[in-house]
């Protein structure tokens, strides 16, 4: 097992996972919450079992998107078989409280060094404040360097000026513009 240090109370635990699939990063911190003490928060690889709340949670970020459970279904098996492609869940008290997609992109500069890219990086509304996001942030940048990834990008709408400031707050840089072509 593999401790990193997050915060005085709070810790990443990396555990050596029997398959690569079932590997986990445990928070462990003394939080008070509504009485609750020794909050958990759990990140792992998505199941189908979870795809009901993984839609609620990307709802919160696009209300207007029609994706239907039954998409995200078909979606889901299709990224399950795509190489360097790992969608990931984070539980908080045993409940699916976060989710995001890491895909760790081959790339022919860096000395062939791949590139990693977070997208859909969601925390469930209530539950932002917690730890959850840096949790999922701080996984996504070791599972990234463990594939000797140069870099680990996302993209944020520009709106989202509070998500920007925890970005940076997590010790992410801003670097560049993004552009794209609306299809």
């Amino acid at each position: 097992m593999f401790t990193y240090p997050l915060a005085p109370d709070v810790e990443l635990r990396l555990l050596e996972p029997r398959h690569a699939e079932e590997q986990l990063a445990l928070i462990d911190g003394n939080r008070e919450q509504n009485g609750n003490d020794n909050m958990k928060t759990v990140i792992r690889a998505c199941q189908a079992s979870d795809l009901e709340a993984v839609l609620r949670l990307y709802r919160q970020l696009q209300p207007e998107d029609t994706t239907t459970l039954e998409d995200i279904t078909r979606v889901f098996a299709e990224m399950s078989v795509h190489p360097g492609c790992e969608v990931f869940v984070a539980e908080f008290n045993g409940s699916v409280a976060g989710a995001f997609t890491l895909f760790i992109l081959p790339n022919m500069t860096r000395s062939g060094r791949p590139a990693a890219v977070l997208v859909n990086i969601v925390v469930d509304e209530p539950l932002r404040g917690h730890g959850i996001g840096r949790a999922m942030l701080e996984f996504a940048r070791d599972r990234s360097q463990a594939h000797d990834c140069y870099a680990l990008s996302l993209t944020s709408n520009a709106i989202r000026t509070e998500a920007h400031a925890f970005y940076r707050h997590c010790g992410m840089v801003q670097h560049g513009l993004s552009f794209r072509y609306r299809l």
